[in-house]
């Protein structure tokens, strides 16, 4: 059995009115709806949140050419980061900070 190609990737920006907030866009569909953020120093996991969750989960907006976008609250490094394949799945995606 072949593994699901979970490769992508997602932009982490400043966010112009308080820099203490990173936006966060992709246009991975992984993002239509609701996403949990759990961020380290070197790498950011994102999952769906499921029916027991108690964790804050973002809503995302998707925009006119396809992105899906929400902020956080990180000190995350800004930039374009790929997903690492070996460890995203179906129910989340991780970044490495590299």
């Amino acid at each position: 059995m072949s593994k699901k190609d979970f490769s992508g990737s997602v932009l982490i920006c400043k966010v112009a009115k308080n820099p203490s907030y990173r936006g966060i866009s992709s246009n991975c569909d992984f993002f239509n709806g609701e996403i949990i953020v759990k961020s380290d120093s070197d790498k950011m996991v994102f999952t769906k949140p499921d029916i027991d969750s108690l964790i804050k989960s973002h809503k995302t907006s998707k925009r006119v050419d396809g992105y899906y976008n929400f902020t956080i609250f990180s000190d995350s490094p800004l930039g374009k980061f790929q997903f690492d394949i070996e460890e995203s799945d179906e129910d989340c995606r991780v970044v490495y900070f590299k």
